[in-house]
């Protein structure tokens, strides 16, 4: 612990030095004690993985940070996207004075904001850091680094107590869940998708906690609540559909706290999947559904072509769907894959390139999430809920973060108990799959 103490320090220190902002340091410094607390609450001590994460990350979001500003003439994402707009209206938030989301309600420029909670924790930041010279948005993309970390402990704890694999395959899960691509792509920038996959698996992993418990007194009940109200609270104004998958966690958590589905908890499976229909019609939620595919098909149809363009042409219902899901297994598609010779020539081509490397490993880990239909349990569950709820709404390469907590113990569950022989078979598999796929997308195209 005191060689991550003492890395983390010296690298907030030169960050902070290099770009010439306290804020940096001290956003870090709550972000790593954010980190150590996890890591010592759940006795996941891998300290030199978590290490390794952090300085690559670091590294991964300076190579953002100059390239975009090189490439666009700013720091962010495309020169500009909704990474500046939330630092921006975060701004004006804090000009404003206004200190809960609630009172956005009746500000013309904020009452229609999708995100009015992570406006409110950016602008807390920046109120915190007001004093010692003000905001650096560096300083939120070291925080969110360390919500991806913080969020590969609580992983890594979940498989460790659930699955009882050594240490030597926990330690696997650890360093696939804080370095995988896409998820530190993601985390590099000031979006929220890094938080909220954190609060949802936070309530996740609490509630397994909770439930795996023989005794459950009134004061733990009491606690598990009020935890899960704060974190649902903060949750639904960074994204109000969070409280959907909050609800659909809960639930699943609950009708099916053992292990396994069987046919002897059949019934329960019926009385989950009607008390779900249930509340969600109470919540609107399929209405929503409806809006949000209808939109975002629009808005996919506008800027795809080929593949893609084909895919998100079929009706949702009753065949899209399935062909969403099975296009999202091997999202973000990998086609970038092929400038690997040019990726240092641009930005944009260079993450592109590196989170298709990613995309290409999903793919041939894909096998080992079909194996667990054979036992299916409540990850497998919430997993497959997940990906519904992204491939019928949104489709944003963001979001597929969401998913790679539930894929990557799916994964590695089967991986490690799957013999070396049925490996290179999958292996073979896979590949004439992707010689498959890639003639089909040329001929497509």
């Amino acid at each position: 612990m005191s060689l991550y103490i003492i890395l983390n320090l010296i690298v907030l220190l030169l960050l902070s030095l290099l770009f010439s902002s306290v804020s940096i340091f001290i956003v870090g410094l709550i972000g790593m004690l954010i980190v150590i607390y996890l890591a010592k609450k759940t006795s996941i001590n891998f300290y030199k993985i978590l290490s390794i994460a952090f300085i690559m990350s670091i590294i991964m979001m300076l190579i953002a940070y100059w390239g975009y500003s090189q490439q666009y003439g700013s720091p962010y994402f495309s020169g500009g996207s909704d990474d500046l707009a939330f630092e921006n209206m975060s701004k004006y938030v804090m000009d404003m004075g206004y200190s809960s989301p609630g009172q956005y309600v009746k500000d013309p420029l904020l009452q229609f904001h999708n995100s009015k909670g992570f406006l409110w924790i950016i602008s807390g930041v920046m109120k915190l850091v007001k004093p010692f010279g003000g905001y650096h948005t560096v300083a939120y993309r070291v925080l969110n680094i360390n919500f991806l970390i913080g969020l590969g402990i609580l992983i890594t704890s979940f498989f460790k107590n659930n699955y009882g694999f050594k240490d030597n395959k926990n330690v696997v899960v650890l360093a696939v869940s804080t370095l995988f691509p896409n998820a530190t792509f993601i985390s590099i920038h000031v979006f929220r998708d890094t938080l909220i996959i954190f609060l949802l698996f936070a309530i996740f992993y609490i509630w397994d906690n909770f439930l795996k418990k023989e005794k459950r007194g009134f004061n733990s009940l009491l606690k598990i609540i009020i935890l899960t109200s704060v974190i649902a609270y903060i949750s639904f104004w960074i994204r109000n559909q969070s409280l959907v998958f909050i609800v659909a966690i809960i639930l699943v958590s609950i009708f099916i706290n053992k292990r396994t589905v069987s046919l002897k908890n059949f019934g329960v499976m019926i009385l989950l999947a009607l008390t779900a229909i249930f509340v969600f019609e109470i919540l609107g939620v399929f209405d929503m559904i409806i809006a949000f595919n209808e939109r975002y098909t629009v808005h996919k149809l506008n800027i795809s072509d080929g593949l893609s363009n084909a895919i998100f042409r079929i009706p949702l219902f009753p065949f899209g769907v399935f062909v969403r899901f099975a296009y999202g297994l091997i999202s973000p598609i990998p086609v970038p894959i092929l400038n690997t010779p040019k990726m240092f020539s641009d930005i944009k081509i260079f993450f592109d390139v590196i989170v298709s490397y990613g995309t290409v490993a999903q793919i041939f880990l894909l096998p080992y999430i079909v194996k667990n239909i054979k036992k299916i349990d409540k990850v497998f569950i919430v997993f497959i809920l997940f990906m519904l709820g992204i491939v019928v709404t949104t489709f944003t390469f963001r979001h597929f973060i969401m998913l790679y907590p539930f894929m990557i113990i799916l994964i590695f569950r089967e991986f490690f108990i799957t013999s070396k022989v049925n490996k290179i078979i999958y292996n073979g598999f896979v590949s004439m799959g992707i010689v498959l796929a890639a003639l089909i997308y040329l001929l497509i195209r």
